[in-house]
């Protein structure tokens, strides 16, 4: 990857916006490792509360009031949740992009070159996890960042769709 030296395919400047890294922090994840571990304690605690409650308030076991209870508090916690979720999403998201930015993205046979207010990450073609197509944006996902391109910076729905198409090919093909 001698950048200088390599002459890009095609190079993209176009602004890019909070709001594309909410979207990117937004999708969903798998429920896995840490998370699935904390999810559970989370639920497991709504049968803490459920069992700490008096029997003269839910009724014995098997009673509608008991069910109704036991519904309720797992409704409440699930959607306390989601809640959290969207809050840490939002917060990851102001971290990654906290104001508006122009970035330039250049394309080479191989690589991504992104640069970000004077910051230049590349991402090798055995980097790329999946690219992520989205109404407003295309994520183009490795494990140490993800590429963030909106969808004001092709030129129609053609460029768009032919960008992740040639990327997910890249990525597919590229030898590990």
């Amino acid at each position: 990857m001698s950048g200088d030296a390599a002459k890009s395919r095609r190079l993209r400047r176009y602004p890019l916006e909070p709001a594309d890294a909410l979207a990117y922090e937004s999708l969903p994840r798998e429920l896995g490792g840490w998370r699935l571990i904390a999810f559970m304690a989370w639920m497991a605690s709504a049968g803490g509360v459920l069992a700490a409650l008096p029997e003269g308030l839910v009724g014995s076991p098997w009673e509608w009031r008991l069910i109704a209870a036991g519904a309720a508090i797992v409704a409440i916690f699930w959607l306390a949740a989601l809640a959290f979720r969207q809050l840490l999403a939002r917060w990851r998201a102001h971290r990654r992009l906290p104001r508006a930015v122009m970035a330039e993205l250049a394309e080479f046979d191989d690589y991504l070159r992104e640069t970000i207010d004077g910051l230049t990450r590349e991402m090798t073609a055995t980097e790329i996890g999946v690219v992520h197509v989205l109404p407003d944006l295309i994520v183009v996902e490795s494990r140490r960042h993800p590429i963030l391109v909106p969808a004001s910076a092709f030129d129609d729905a053609d460029d768009k769709g032919a960008f992740a198409a040639r990327w997910n090919d890249i990525a597919d093909n590229a030898a590990p």
